[in-house]
């Protein structure tokens, strides 16, 4: 997943990755309002990271904002992250592939929907 590093190696794009924000409803119900990006600084986040300090590029159409914050939560495992979003620790930025299924069956609501990462390959 993302940009060789080693220009040696031949690579084929197979598709892209969007990770959208998601957050558990008990989570929302007892938390802040949560309608635009700089709402984000009044919430628990669940940042994959392995320095304890992340950030997040958010895009909307043009529009580009960076989410940069001390998370509740930092972890090097994007399905810890999950699991500790459905159990509603905070807010997190998951792959929409891992988090719909989630979404489908009401554990997971996907929040700010029009604010998603940049495609990676």
């Amino acid at each position: 997943i993302g940009t060789l590093q080693d220009s040696d190696l031949s690579a084929r794009k197979l598709g892209e990755i969007t990770y959208g924000l998601y957050a558990a409803p008990g989570y929302l119900k007892d938390a802040a309002t949560l309608r635009t990006v700089d709402d984000l600084k009044r919430h628990d986040l669940i940042m994959k990271t392995s320095s304890g300090r992340a950030s997040w590029t958010l895009v909307n159409g043009q529009a580009t904002e960076k989410v940069s914050q001390a998370p509740r939560c930092a972890i090097d495992n994007i399905v810890a992250a999950k699991n500790l979003t459905v159990f509603g620790l905070g807010v997190a930025q998951l792959p929409q592939f891992m988090a719909e299924p989630h979404v489908a069956e009401g554990s997971l609501v996907r929040v700010l929907p029009g604010w998603a990462s940049i495609p990676m390959p």
